[in-house]
């Protein structure tokens, strides 16, 4: 099981907003079991999900693993040089140690759910007005996934017991994620 948050990290600027955003990086925070999927397999998701080359034109957009352990930058340092090895060109990527994480506002947490108005009506019901709940659950996290394009209708069938859903959202999401309308969106972890 995982969880995510979205917000600001890597920079200096204290309290951090969309409209503020100072010399942070928006950033995604992964929490993650690593019985169930290791650091290595993140770095090898972060790479793919992005062009890790290219130059951003402004600050708030770079490529950034923050790190929480000395073996942590070892992985990435070393998933970094084979992701150059193998496409011939050096990273942008920058590697830093975490420091302070800044949650963004609530509008940006899990926005595909947000954006779907079955599944956020349903996470109203449970959560009722709870931000910081829907913002740290972890079924919000994986909807979120699903509805963004990323996950298969047999992935979606092994866990969808497990994600708290009625029985119409869990009909409601089946066909989403079967029939290819749910959307793409890019990952990019900041663990």
């Amino acid at each position: 099981m995982w969880r995510t948050r979205v917000g600001y990290a890597g920079g200096t600027t204290d309290s951090p907003t969309y409209d503020a955003i100072g010399d942070h990086v928006e950033s995604v925070e992964v929490l993650y079991d690593p019985k169930v999927v290791t650091y290595d397999e993140l770095l090898d998701l972060f790479w793919r999900s992005h062009d890790p080359a290219g130059k951003p034109y402004v600050n708030q957009y770079s490529s950034l693993i923050l790190t929480t352990s000395d073996a942590q930058a070892s992985a990435a340092q070393a998933s970094a040089a084979r992701y150059e090895q193998a496409r011939g060109h050096k990273v942008a990527t920058r590697i830093e140690k975490v420091g302070r994480f800044y949650p963004a506002e609530d509008y940006h947490q899990k926005y595909y759910v947000r954006q779907d108005q079955t599944l956020s009506r349903e996470f109203r019901t449970v959560f009722g007005e709870d931000q910081t709940a829907l913002r740290d659950s972890a079924a919000a996290a994986r909807l979120n996934g699903y509805v963004a394009g990323y996950g298969t209708p047999a992935q979606l069938a092994e866990e969808i017991d497990s994600l708290g859903l009625s029985l119409k959202a869990r009909e409601y999401l089946r066909s989403r994620v079967g029939d290819g309308t749910a959307s793409g969106a890019c990952a990019v972890t900041a663990p």
